[in-house]
Order: structure tokens, then C-alpha cells, then sequence
């Protein structure tokens, strides 16, 4: 997330759309409890209106999104419980979102999952060692 704010600062920023949102929505939490909890302040009065919801907006999209890639994961039968544990860990090499999900959202079998990225359309197959079977 440094990067994209040191980008950000310069105005340049060479990554994806979603993985700005991606940083925002990360940063919405962090705001969101300084604001309430250190500050004892209400972040609609705080940042006003336009801000507070184009906030809120933003990190609605992500989850929504990263529900639906993580949804496309459930069904799989997994060889271990290694293989399991490591789903909330999956990111993208290219463009490092989370935001991954099963290409064949049917698949059940591990040994048959293929990944794409929703945020740059990367892809990739999953190999055992990532998996830490």
C-alpha cells in the first residue's frame, strides 16, 4: 500500500484501477477507526457527505467482489486442510489484489483449479507447493 500512496503523492500511479480501490478499501478501516475511535469523531460530520460515501462505495465494491472470487473457492474438495487454510492468502503475482477467483467456478476438484485475476485478468494454475501439500 506504500507504493501506491508514494505514487499517488507524485501523482503517477502505474497500477490497476482495482487495485487503487483495493488500497482504499484497506485504508477505509484504518480511517474509519481513527476517526471513531481515536478521534471520537463521526466520519460523516468529519469527512462530510461526498467523501464519507464515496468511502463507503468503494469498500462495498470490494467486498461484493471479493466475496463473489472468494465463493468461486468453496466448492472445491481440498486434499488437505494445509490447502484450505491457505485460501485467504491467494493474491495475485502480477498485480498483488486479492481479489482471485476459480476461472471455472463449477470445478471441485483441486488438482483442476485454474485462477484469474478480477483486477488485471492475470492468470495461473495452482501447484502443490503453494498450497503447502
Amino acid at each position: 500500500m506504500a507504493d501506491i500512496r508514494n505514487h499517488m503523492e507524485h501523482s503517477y500511479f502505474k497500477g490497476t484501477r482495482e487495485r487503487a480501490r483495493q488500497a482504499v478499501a484497506d485504508a477505509f478501516l484504518v480511517i474509519r477507526q481513527l476517526l471513531v475511535e481515536a478521534l471520537r469523531e463521526d466520519p460523516l460530520k468529519a469527512l462530510g457527505p461526498e467523501c464519507w460515501n464515496a468511502l463507503l462505495e468503494n469498500a462495498d465494491l470490494f467486498e461484493t467482489e471479493l466475496k463473489s472470487c472468494q465463493v468461486t473457492l468453496e466448492n472445491v474438495e481440498w486434499e488437505t486442510e494445509a490447502a484450505r487454510a491457505r485460501l485467504p492468502d491467494f493474491i495475485c503475482p502480477s498485480c498483488r489484489s486479492s481479489l482471485v477467483r476459480q476461472r471455472d467456478s463449477d470445478n471441485k476438484s483441486q488438482q483442476n483449479v485454474a485462477l484469474i485475476c478480477a483486477a488485471c485478468a492475470s492468470t495461473q494454475n495452482l501447484d502443490r507447493a503453494e498450497l503447502g501439500v
